[in-house]
């Protein structure tokens, strides 16, 4: 594009606008609009409304001014609706280009300052184009609307459209209200400028995205969750992005603490069926159906992980136009629907393992919500196996099935005695699991030949318990295991005789094992381990009679010492038909500490003199 030089000239204004500069070198040169100077000295115009390079070269060089300066006034355009203003990127949307508000009191300054013509001296800043910008930060004065129905031929015209209104700046300015910027204008303005760092989170938004996050998170907190957008003045705009930006500004923990205010104060229905979009309102409805530009990705994200994090919702959920892959969290109504248990006994369950609020009674089943992963154990218990139930599921009958339970080697998630639980709740995935242990490596058979045979019969004629054929086979100390053909369970498995009998043989210890010990005390490995090794209960080495292993002995006697020292909490709360947490208040209250603590060895022990 070849143009030349223009006599006059005008200077251009500080944050002057392209489209300013060249309106105001038209009415400086005596033609009355710049699409018809544009025409005679061969500059392309819409090049200068798009900011192409070539256009805004052209106009730089006619101006005899500098091209960077130039260029950053100039909005330029990247596709049908996307723009970018110096380094930032925008969306049509963010643009006011087809109204004209301006600063009074900058177009008085200009007047002041110049010699020219008020049409000529007077011209538009870019950052008034800009529909987030609504104050003047240099007079703190509201931008007032000085056109009204611009025809499309006068559109990006300053100085034409300004030409009517110059006369009258003082009474615009009286119009105007006297303002502060607000906290959203003032970090969009630093933005402009190359000055970042108040916000890393809202730094890393597009300017657009940045903005209107802010104004709709404002728009939401001032105006509640489904405000009319469309009635929203102006001022209640700016009202809500200085809100909003008083929240973004924070980050995403900032914008989650908003979010769960919004859940605290919802008014949840007893059906389950309010959905985020009825939590969060017009700010969830705008991030799912009205952000489409993927400069508002950071932001859904955040509203994503929220959801996910705090609602029930898990796979073959979609939130946010993206497939829940883990459940984060249940209420009580949808994991009874997934598992099909009873909420009620689920409801018990979860109350017993601590796993939801105290409060949960006052609460609907689906409001009630508990951390999915950690209340597996639970929820595997609500529909589990009562120990008449795990006799034909083991198939190992009644007697067989309490041995193997009162030995440890099934193990109910949940034990009859908790708050509301009346029997045990075994887990078919354990039991499972325990039959593939006991089934390991056996070999299959037609029959049970001489010397092999069940477990229980091969107890019965090696002298010893059917736990302790069982605890051979799992600690794979047999050379010979079986499976009978056409049989199942527990009662499919065959031992040799003879080499139960040897593995059993020896004298009787005198005194009790470890294991003795777990179930006198009713505890576990881990305490019974932790009290022999600090010295509260006095052991000695023997050997055992069944595994020839070196093993702790304690005397009963010594046991019978523990107990008259020392009394467990959990002893404690059954003989008190109280809670262990009721007890350790009670006894704080007392001021009885424990005299062994749960964290050095595995449980809680009084002194039974404090106590008593």
């Amino acid at each position: 594009m070849t143009v030349g030089k223009l006599h006059p000239r005008v200077p251009l204004g500080r944050d002057e606008s392209a489209t300013s500069f060249l309106s105001r070198l038209a009415r400086c040169n005596g033609v009355d609009s710049a699409r018809r100077l544009c025409l005679d000295v061969g500059l392309d115009f819409q090049g200068v409304v798009d900011g192409r390079g070539d256009a805004l070269s052209a106009l730089a060089w006619m101006a005899d001014a500098a091209q960077e300066n130039v260029v950053a006034g100039a909005i330029v355009r990247e596709g049908d609706a996307i723009f970018r203003l110096r380094d930032e990127r925008l969306l049509k949307p963010a643009l006011r280009r087809d109204k004209l508000h301006v600063c009074p009191a900058c177009l008085s300054d200009d007047i002041a300052a110049s010699g020219r013509a008020p049409e000529v001296a007077a011209y538009g800043r870019v950052h008034w184009l800009l529909g987030a910008i609504r104050t003047c930060p240099v007079h703190e004065m509201a931008l007032v609307d000085a056109v009204a129905g611009a025809t499309p031929s006068k559109l990006h015209d300053f100085a034409l459209l300004m030409a009517p209104a110059v006369a009258d700046l003082d009474g615009l300015a009286e119009h105007a209200a006297r303002r502060a910027p607000s906290s959203l204008e003032t970090y969009l303005l630093d933005r402009l400028a190359g000055v970042v760092g108040r916000s890393p989170w809202l730094d890393g938004l597009e300017f657009y995205a940045a903005a209107k996050t802010c104004e709709m998170v404002g728009a939401v907190a001032v105006h509640g969750r489904t405000p009319n957008l469309k009635l929203l003045t102006d001022d209640e705009w700016r009202e809500a992005g200085a809100i909003g930006f008083g929240i973004a500004a924070g980050g995403e923990t900032s914008i989650r603490e908003f979010l769960a205010d919004l859940q605290a104060t919802f008014s949840y229905g007893r059906g389950g069926n309010d959905g985020p979009q009825a939590t969060f309102g017009r700010l969830f409805q705008w991030i799912a159906f009205g952000a489409e530009d993927t400069s508002f990705d950071p932001v859904r994200d955040v509203v994503r992980r929220h959801v996910c994090e705090t609602t029930p919702v898990g796979p073959g959920d979609v939130v946010l136009g993206q497939p829940v892959e883990r459940r984060r969290i249940h209420s009580i109504r949808s994991a009874s629907l997934e598992i099909g248990a009873h909420p009620k006994r689920l409801r018990k369950l979860l109350a017993a393992k601590a796993l939801i609020a105290d409060d949960h009674q006052s609460r609907p089943d689906n409001l009630v919500l508990f951390d999915a992963e950690a209340a597996r154990d639970a929820m595997e218990a609500a529909v589990g196996l009562s120990l008449k139930e795990v006799e034909s599921y083991l198939n190992a009958g009644r007697v067989q099935a309490r041995l193997l339970a009162e030995h440890g080697f099934i193990r109910p998630l949940v034990a009859a005695g908790a708050p509301g639980i009346g029997e045990n709740a075994f887990s078919r995935a354990e039991l499972d699991a325990f039959l593939d242990r006991l089934l390991d490596g056996a070999e299959p058979m037609v029959e049970a030949v001489e010397p092999m045979a069940d477990i229980p019969w091969a107890a019965k004629r090696a002298c010893c318990s059917a736990a302790e054929v069982v605890r051979l086979i799992l600690d794979r100390r047999l050379t010979r295991v079986g499976r009978l053909e056409g049989a199942g369970g527990y009662m499919s498995v065959l031992v040799d005789v003879e080499e139960i009998r040897r593995h059993v043989c020896g004298p009787a210890l005198e005194g009790l094992t470890g294991r003795d010990l777990m179930r006198e005390l009713r505890t576990n490995n881990r305490v019974v381990s932790a009290l022999i090794a600090a010295g509260k209960l006095r052991a000695t080495r023997a050997v055992n009679p069944v595994n020839r292993c070196p093993v702790d002995v304690v005397t009963c006697e010594e046991l019978d010492r523990f107990r008259r020292e020392y009394v467990s909490l959990t002893e404690m709360s059954e003989a008190l038909g109280r809670h262990r947490r009721g007890v350790i208040a009670m006894m704080e209250e007392r001021g009885v500490r424990p005299a062994l603590d749960r964290e050095a060895f595995g449980a809680t022990f009084y002194r039974r003199a404090e106590v008593e």
